[in-house]
């Protein structure tokens, strides 16, 4: 199976669509956002000419100008194609209805040259309900305008204007009924019913004079049983597309107005809006967790796959959403990791949305990713330190014996030299001791040692306080080389000098090093510095940033996260000089902006961010990434920062 990587991205909580940028449907997450994956082939087409004369066009082929993007500040995407040759214009609407498992489709076709034109509108299906290649069956339904097609406890109802003609047949090249190859000639032969591996085939007659346009609308209505689903599909079509796409607009709209307002470049804005838009799609309310990204590698072909929650990921997505003025996730997703914790305290490396433990290679205790753990202690302190003092005890209290857990956990992992023993670092590639890794052991200890003080357990918050206080003084001794943190130690226990940008984790998230500590904020400045000179990789759009040394992930992409990451660091240290030094200020500024660039340059056309950003042979990878997306939300809200500071400094007296 191929690997597809989405240009648009489509949902509600319970369905998640991801959608290629000539309007392929590549996915159809339901009725959970990381399982199953409904859709192996979802294609529109246009027959061009009398049927039996003309030619079947893709709108994927070449012929075709493609042109992809959201409605503003929506969970809507429009996308227009243009075919030179015959002068039509044909233009996809698509939406989730925010409250009902509904996927719209209008189809509006115009004939832009000044000569009549005829022909088929089109739409492919290839459904393997359940991911399920065989025992899935359909069967067209007149009474309803409907076919449906149902595997066990899901059924898919489509249906919409009536169709002029339909196929349901058995998917493959060697099948003498696929309703793929009898798209062919234009003609559909109308079989009522099929089992097996089914695929489907819906057909729109036109004919349109110049300048006429021509429209109809498609609806995928998702269940878990027949009635509920056609209920779904009669309710839509009932209501009708005008009014479905208004509920869909106002709802994103009403969710929206709460984030944060800022105010720095266009381009660096709108990105700021849709980052925090498609981050609410990885989003599943009942369960109150985030995938890391919409799986689109799902036989891990050429990764492990993505489509599933990592603690540390979900963590810093919460993060910026509250940050952002989006906070009413941040406690549901506490809620899920309470429920996801092991009994001995520590995270795994990944889960279903559901909190059950995904398919993992760092499931041994000796290989685990402890920065997981910490990583999710740390939020927690976040967080609490973001409440209203009055509000803090009881949240201290809810959640009192998942940081004692983990905190015991953490101290235990520890070896004689204050460091944590044998574990995964946070790229999934080395085996050793980390700095990332333990800086998040710093940082979730040093919570835990304000939580416990807060209870009046001085004992514990004594003892956490004093380990913590042993890692960073053990890490500046033993890992610091006067420029630059080591990596860590590699599994026979030699200090790796390796570059690698995850030493940022010492300043941001985890706190170890300080601004306002003049020796602490000269080493975050000297580590700037390194990975500008030895990470730095030069793409098309700017100068982006590779994960590490030697790294060969996806040919040796530079990293989004990464880069983002570079820029939230930069653009910490332009605040803290914004009064203190404007030229340095001004700098940092101007890098960070530089990488933001970059990042959105090496997206998708409808502003979505990559986890990695591209080399001479890949463009992109794993898109809309949460981790990215949230980290660009940071540097947003922190630029946002800068610019009243920086007017404030020079306005006149």
């Amino acid at each position: 199976m191929a690997v597809f990587q989405p240009n648009a991205v489509l949902g509600n909580s319970r369905c998640l669509v991801t959608l290629g940028g000539a309007g392929e449907i590549m996915s159809f997450f339901y009725p959970h956002i990381d399982f199953p994956q409904n859709v192996q082939e979802g294609m529109p087409a246009v027959y061009l000419g009398p049927r039996g004369h003309g030619t079947l066009t893709w709108t994927f082929d070449e012929v075709w100008q493609k042109r992809q993007r959201y409605v503003p500040r929506r969970n809507i995407l429009i996308t227009e194609l243009s075919h030179a040759g015959t002068g039509l214009v044909l233009q996809l609407t698509d939406f989730v209805h925010p409250r009902r498992d509904i996927f719209l489709r209008r189809f509006a076709l115009r004939n832009d040259s000044a000569e009549d034109r005829e022909g088929v509108l089109m739409q492919y299906l290839y459904l393997r309900l359940g991911e399920m290649a065989r025992k899935n069956s359909a069967r067209r339904l007149d009474e309803h305008g409907a076919i449906v097609q149902y595997w066990r406890h899901i059924c898919f109802a489509m249906g919409g204007d009536p169709f002029d003609a339909t196929q349901i047949g058995k998917a493959g090249g060697l099948s003498n009924n696929s309703a793929k190859r009898d798209m062919e000639d234009g003609y559909l032969s109308n079989q009522r019913e099929e089992l097996g591996d089914v695929d489907t085939a819906y057909g729109w007659n036109f004919w349109l004079r110049p300048g006429e346009e021509f429209t109809r609308d498609f609806i995928i209505a998702a269940a878990t049983s027949e009635p509920a689903a056609l209920a779904g599909l009669t309710q839509s079509r009932t209501q009708g597309f005008a009014a479905l796409y208004d509920v869909t607009d106002h709802w994103w709209a009403a969710w929206l107005s709460s984030a944060v307002p800022v105010e720095v470049a266009n381009a660096l804005t709108e990105t700021y809006y849709r980052s925090l838009l498609a981050t609410r799609l990885l989003y599943d309310e009942r369960y109150g967790s985030f995938l890391a990204a919409p799986e689109f590698d799902p036989m891990f072909e050429r990764c492990g796959g993505y489509g599933f929650v990592w603690p540390r990921d979900a963590a810093e997505v919460v993060l910026a959403l509250e940050e952002a003025g989006l906070p009413d996730m941040v406690e549901r997703f506490f809620e899920w990791a309470r429920e996801a914790q092991h009994p001995s305290g520590y995270w795994e490396q990944r889960y279903w949305i559901s909190g059950e433990r995904g398919p993992g290679w760092c499931s041994f205790l000796d290989s685990i990713q402890i920065d997981q753990t910490g990583s999710m202690i740390h939020a927690l302190g976040v967080h609490a330190e973001r409440l209203p003092a009055h509000e803090r005890p009881a949240f201290h209290e809810r959640y009192w014996t998942v940081v004692e857990s983990a905190s015991d956990y953490l101290t235990a992992a520890l070896g004689e030299n204050g460091l944590h023993t044998q574990a995964f670092d946070l790229w999934e590639k080395f085996r050793g001791t980390f700095t990332y890794s333990n800086a998040s052991i710093y940082a979730a200890l040093k919570t835990a040692s304000v939580w416990a003080t807060a209870r009046g357990e001085d004992e514990k918050a004594a003892r956490w306080h004093t380990v913590a206080a042993r890692i960073k003084a053990v890490l500046l001794s033993a890992c610091w080389n006067g420029e630059y943190f080591a990596r860590g130690y590699n599994e026979r226990g030699e200090i790796d000098w390796g570059v690698d940008s995850a030493m940022l984790g010492v300043f941001d998230p985890f706190g170890l090093l300080s601004l306002d500590v003049p020796a602490e904020r000269a080493m975050i400045e000297s580590m700037v510095r390194v990975i500008r000179a030895r990470l730095t990789k030069a793409l098309p759009g700017g100068d982006a940033i590779l994960r590490h040394e030697g790294d060969d992930y996806v040919g040796g992409s530079a990293g989004g996260v990464n880069t983002l990451w570079l820029a939230r660091v930069l653009l910490r240290l332009a605040v803290y000089y914004a009064d203190r030094d404007s030229a340095q200020s001004a700098t940092y500024r101007t890098w960070a902006e530089g990488y933001m660039g970059v990042v959105i340059s090496r997206g998708t056309t409808t502003g979505l961010l990559p986890e990695l950003i591209g080399n001479n042979t890949e463009t992109r990878w794993a898109v809309p990434h949460g981790w990215a997306m949230s980290s660009y939300v940071a540097c947003a809200l922190l630029l946002n920062k800068l610019t009243p500071l920086e007017q404030a400094l020079h306005s006149p007296e």
